[in-house]
């Protein structure tokens, strides 16, 4: 699932980046129905270098969201690059990846024909 924060890009708030806690209900609902359909959470890094309306960068996604989501039996995580330009391709993969296993992610997941293909971090 890719772009999960992508309505709070266009919401009419100071602050854009979405928190666990404003709709912890929807999120557990959201992540109980992806780990049954074994569908990926993706990180997307593109969201990474939006910004907020003041201009800061929105950075990382909101690290409650992520733990619940591995709280809940949550294992599939993709990283995506949202390069809308080839200078984007792979760029704050690292980072990202490292990230994910600090909150205890073991594997990357990327798909070859649709198939969910499992890379040990």
């Amino acid at each position: 699932l890719g772009h999960f924060d992508y309505i709070s890009r266009y919401a009419h708030y100071d602050t854009k980046k979405m928190a666990y806690s404003d709709l912890p209900d929807v999120f557990d609902e959201l992540f109980r129905v992806m780990i049954q359909n074994q569908v990926s959470l993706e990180l997307n890094i593109g969201s990474q270098r939006a910004k907020e309306s003041d201009g800061t960068p929105m950075g990382l996604p909101d690290k409650a969201i992520l733990l619940r989501y591995r709280e809940l039996g949550g294992e599939l995580v993709s990283l995506g690059s949202d390069a809308h330009h080839a200078g984007f391709v792979g760029r704050q993969f690292r980072e990202s990846a490292d990230y994910l296993r600090s909150l205890g992610f073991r594997y990357l997941t990327h798909f070859e024909k649709r198939q969910a293909v499992h890379t040990v971090m």
